[in-house]
């Protein structure tokens, strides 16, 4: 669990808002649930994203029954019972049933194609249902020029993501690597940026 400021729970809502509000989704004339969900799924990935788990206490499964008793509640856009809110997306398409409003992010995850002989295993990230989401998410924070920051433990993958990210990127777009650790100063930051 990662502490946050109340200002980082507005700040990142309105940044995945701004990220998430298309025409698409405020189309309220013709399907007036779309908006109820873009907003649903804004406000769980806004505030629940930082959450893991820790001391064997799995805080984002936590925070999923939360939402899933609120959801029993209410007449909200109900996501299907299987898995946890963190596994859904609104779909987008055009034609669609109240049980089709939500589609599992598995459903967005791209088979790879590797070759031992071409390729190295360290050059290559496994889709999972996770890593698409957070995919899709930063990017959706890059288009818009809004910050991103990666938290978790070593191993995790954060590398690879925003490895796979930067690599990924339009050509008129640049970025640079900077490697921080504890030891790093705002000198050194100076340093790295001017040089």
């Amino acid at each position: 669990v990662v502490p946050h400021a109340d200002f980082n729970f507005v700040n990142n809502l309105t940044n995945l808002l701004e990220c998430n509000c298309n025409e698409f989704n405020m189309n309220m004339t013709e399907d007036p649930l779309r908006l109820e969900q873009c907003f649903l799924f804004t406000i769980i990935w806004a505030f629940g994203s930082m959450y893991g788990e820790k001391d064997g206490v799995d805080y984002k499964k936590m925070y999923s029954e939360y939402w899933r008793n609120k959801m029993g509640d209410s007449n909200i856009a109900k996501m299907p019972a299987k898995g946890t809110v963190f596994d859904y997306l609104p779909d987008e398409r055009e034609e669609r049933t109240e049980k089709e409003c939500w589609k599992e992010w598995k459903q967005l995850t791209q088979k790879i194609a590797y070759n031992s002989l071409s390729q190295n295993m360290t050059d290559v990230t496994v889709p999972t249902s996770e890593t698409t989401a957070v995919t899709y998410i930063m990017d959706a924070m890059v288009d818009k020029r809004r910050p991103i920051m990666m938290v978790g433990s070593a191993g995790c993958g954060k590398t690879a993501l925003v490895n796979g990210l930067l690599k990924n990127l339009p050509e008129e777009k640049m970025s640079t690597r900077l490697s921080f650790n504890y030891y790093t100063t705002s000198a050194q930051l100076q340093v790295m940026l001017e040089a």
